[in-house]
This record gives C-alpha cells, structure tokens and sequence, in this order.
C-alpha cells in the first residue's frame, strides 16, 4: 500500500492545563468547564514523556505553541515560554521524531479572543493574527518540520457559537456561521504566510452527521450543521481560494452525531463504532488532491478492557489507510486534562501515570510496520497485540 507511518498530537491544555490569561481560564473561573490544574504534569515530566512516545514508534509529533503562554499579555512575549518550548522542539528532534508545530488548538490568549474580539474581528483576523504567525514563524521556524495553523477550526467555531459549551458560549447559528467563515479564512492567511518553510497542513474534523431516525424536522438542522462543519472547508480547498493551499490535509475522526428537530446535537446509538467514522473519512478523502493525506484518533469513550481499545485503533488506522492516508496521528496520546471530561476523559495509550494500556502495543505495532515499509506488521507481532513491558 505504499509508504505508512504514525505520529501523535499534543494539546497544551491538556499536557500543561490552561493557561492563566486564556480565554478558557476565564471560562473556568466562570464554572463552566473543570479547574486544569498542570494538566497531566507535562512541564515536569516532559524529557521523559517525549522519550516514551518516541519508544512507541512515533515517527511525527505535533506540539502545540499555545499562544496564551508565550503572549500572556500583548504587550510582550515571555521568555521563559519560548526557551521551553524550543528546547521541546530540539528534544523531538533529537528523539528521531518530526517536529510539527500547532498555532491554536482550542485556546486563544483572552486579550486577543475578548479584548480584540478574536477571529472574528476583521482587524484581529487580517492584522493582529498575521503579526503572530510571522513571529511564530520567525521565532520557531529554523526547529520545524511542519506547520498545523489551526486544529478542527470549524468545530471549534460551532461548539462555542452555536452550542455554547466553549467560548465564548453563543448559541446562534449566524455566529456559528460568521466564525466558521473567519477561521478558515485565518487557516489560509497563515498557509500563505508559513508556506515554503515547511510543509502546512490544514487539519479538519471527519464526522458523520444524521437527521434523528423518524423525525422529519430534524433533517434541515443536520443538513446545516453538516454544511457548516465540513461542506465549506471541503469547497474551500477543492474549488475556493484554498484549492492551491496546503501540502497535507489532516482529518480526525470523531464519532457520528445525530441532530434532533430542534437542532440540538449529541453522540447517538452510533456511538464510537468505526463504520461511521471510516464512512466520514472516505467522503472526505475524496477532495483532497494531490495533498498527503493524514487520519488523526483517540481512545476517547472506548472501554479499557480487553481488546476493544487494541481493536478500535486497528479498525480505524487500517481502514484509513485503505482509503488513501499515508500516516495515522494518535491524538492525545497521554491522558490529561479535558475541557469536557476534566480528568475523567481517558483518550490516551498511555494514562496519567504514565503507565501504558494494551492499544499502546497496537500504536507500536502500526509504527514498526511503517518503520519496514512493509505496510504489515510482522508475523511474530500482529497489530493488535501488546509487547512485553
């Protein structure tokens, strides 16, 4: 099947929790969403953690640059943040891994989301949001092996304007609309900017959406919601502005929702089954062109017993890599803080402890594949099956 390798993705707010001048610290003062506390203890144990992650195979790793540490106020950086997150940077390399860098996964800093009114501030979008991808660029450039601008975009911008469980907790489709729109634009602003130094991946969520079964008023709201999360991305780099843009298109998986007649939305009787997810990607493959194309997952919702967890992450990266991806992204690799979970969110192949879960062994089996080009796993270690500890 051709060349395979697996990588991992990093969310600051989970590794170290939120920072104290994000927008969701805010939203945590407000009760909203759980204390983070240090997350999952990352900024001390992160030498140990990196080595560990490399030990299961993992060829790419992306860290994310959160904006709100290395800007607390807009007045001036902090020096500390950006020695610490080099030093992660030339600690991924040193390990053999890729260095990608992630611009904004979730987070923003709260004098640019509130005080400046964000990504949907022309001004903000077009002026300030350029300003810190060339000082990103600039600052980080020479240690990166890849660029993520913006992780899941338009979710991120329906969950925070048109459910209001993230910030800034609207609930109106205008808005979710106006925002979609705003952070795409912003995606293709910092593709522009960063292209040439290193490849820049658009990454985008791959989720199927049904009407609620047996409810006619319950298939307008799934086919805006569906139009709104991934129709105007997937025009976006086919036919729009965007279709020249991008070196990789990254697409997580996330479970099938359902919408009800009144629009609300929740996880269904699909639950985390991978037939939904498999069936999400393979419409979105289709679009991506001659761009490598990337599938990201987690463990999020999948029992931990057994081989359910083994089991979940071979269904998804094998049947991925049927449909065209060349690499699989174990999102969230380590368990940590959630913003919806707290700490009871277990999405990782390894836990809080650092101890490591069956699927561990399935992740280093997929990357030994990929380290022999064989694009199987080797007949002493099925995938699926753990190594020895």
């Amino acid at each position: 099947m051709g060349e395979w390798f697996t990588g991992a993705a990093l969310t600051a707010s989970e590794m170290e929790g939120v920072g104290p001048t994000a927008d969701w610290s805010h939203w945590i003062q407000r009760g909203k969403a759980t204390d983070s506390s240090d997350g999952s203890g990352f900024t001390s144990t992160w030498k140990e953690d990196l080595a560990q992650l490399a030990g299961l195979g993992i060829s790419e790793l992306m860290i994310t640059m959160e904006w709100a540490r290395l800007w607390p106020t807009q007045a001036e950086p902090s020096h500390k943040e950006i020695e610490f997150r080099r030093d992660l940077l030339l600690e991924v390399a040193a390990l053999g891994m890729t260095p990608w860098v992630c611009l904004v996964d979730g987070s923003l800093p709260g004098w640019f989301a509130d005080d400046e009114r964000g990504f949907n501030d022309e001004r903000s979008r077009r002026l300030l949001w350029p300003r810190h991808v060339d000082w990103i660029g600039e600052t980080f450039g020479d240690l990166v092996g890849g660029w993520v601008p913006l992780r899941e975009p338009t979710q991120w911008a329906i969950w925070g304007n048109l459910l209001g469980v993230t910030p800034p907790g609207r609930q109106r489709p205008r808005d979710a609309l106006k925002a979609t729109m705003a952070m795409l634009e912003a995606d293709l602003i910092a593709w522009n900017l960063l292209k040439g130094s290193a490849p820049v991946a658009t990454y985008h969520t791959a989720r199927a959406v049904y009407p609620e079964a047996d409810n006619v008023k319950a298939r307008p709201h799934s086919e805006w919601l569906d139009e709104t999360l991934t129709d105007l991305w997937m025009h976006q780099i086919s036919e729009g502005d965007g279709r020249q843009a991008f070196d990789r298109v990254i697409l997580q998986l996330r479970p099938a929702i359902e919408v009800d007649g009144q629009g609300a939305w929740s996880v269904g009787a699909r639950g985390n089954a991978p037939e939904p997810q498999l069936e999400a990607f393979a419409r979105l493959a289709d679009i991506v062109g001659d761009r490598s194309l990337v599938a990201a997952g987690d463990l999020a919702g999948v029992p931990d017993d057994g081989q359910h967890q083994p089991d979940h992450i071979d269904a998804l990266a094998l049947g991925v890599r049927s449909l065209g991806a060349t690499g699989w992204w174990q999102t969230s690799p380590i368990d940590g803080w959630h913003w919806l979970g707290g700490f009871g969110a277990t999405p990782g192949v390894v836990d809080r402890d650092r101890n490591e879960r069956e699927a561990a062994g399935t992740l280093r089996s997929l990357g030994a594949a990929g380290a022999k080009g064989s694009g199987e796993a080797s007949d002493e270690e099925p995938t699926g099956q753990s190594r020895p500890r």
